[in-house]
């Protein structure tokens, strides 16, 4: 039976803490390649919120209840996508991303969670 294609539609999740700590991990197939959670939908009628929750607990068995988490918490990676995990402050993580879409999203985080906390 033939794997059907994979949907288009991405979702980047910056797992962070309320100290803007932010969880970042490295790609098994492309080591020094760090990271946040990404994924594609399912299926195209599903909601993005879900897809972020399923890859979130996925890659790292974390269970989305809110916009963050509320320390630097244990992480259980999927060993065929990731081989190893850090927490590090904002700026230090932007610095590790491979990827610019994600070196931004990590940039926007201060804004975004100073907005989302009035």
């Amino acid at each position: 039976m033939q794997k059907p294609p994979k949907i288009p539609e991405l979702v980047l999740v910056v797992i962070h803490t309320p100290d803007l700590d932010v969880l970042i991990i490295e790609r098994a197939d492309r080591e020094g390649f760090w990271q946040s959670v990404t994924g594609s939908k399912d299926r195209l009628d599903e909601p993005v919120a879900e897809t972020a929750a399923r890859e979130v607990m996925k890659e790292t068995g974390i269970e989305i209840g809110g916009p963050l988490v509320p320390h630097c918490m244990e992480v259980t990676l999927a060993p065929r996508e990731h081989t190893a995990h850090l927490w590090l402050p904002f700026r230090e993580a932007v610095d590790r991303c491979f990827s610019s879409s994600n070196r931004e999203a990590i940039l926007q985080l201060p804004e975004r969670f100073a907005a989302h906390s009035r």
